[in-house]
């Protein structure tokens, strides 16, 4: 699952089947726990559904949206916190706009980030 540590989960509470995990490996992955009803499907096999390996550090935060099943909020331990959108896609307009400025590549999902003061 995680290189390291869970650090935190959180349930969606609208599409119930639906749990984010948040690791001492900086990842933020969303699990589908309905794959368990298969036969097929043990708990060593599952894999998650959606991988985010943006943040460096751990992330110490995870909770999803009360209104919106698609959307959560993390926090890391590099003083930040994300807004992620798992509906979002990367359209041509965003790839054409990094290339020809060469904007570092975000992902499509990241709606908001925030760091810190130290």
């Amino acid at each position: 699952a995680h290189e390291g540590d869970v650090n935190c989960l959180s349930w969606n509470t609208i599409d119930t089947k639906l749990l984010v995990s948040g690791g001492e490996d900086g990842a933020i992955k969303v699990w589908n726990l309905q794959d368990l009803k298969s036969q097929k499907t043990t708990t060593k096999s599952l894999a998650p559904i959606a991988v985010l390996n943006f943040h460096k550090s751990a992330i110490s935060s995870v909770n999803w949206h009360h209104k919106d099943p698609t959307m959560l909020v993390a926090a890391c331990r590099e003083e930040c916190v994300s807004i992620w959108d798992f509906s979002l896609e990367k359209d041509d307009v965003a790839n054409d706009i990094e290339a020809k400025y060469g904007l570092m590549e975000l992902p499509p999902q990241l709606l908001f980030l925030h760091y810190g003061q130290k």
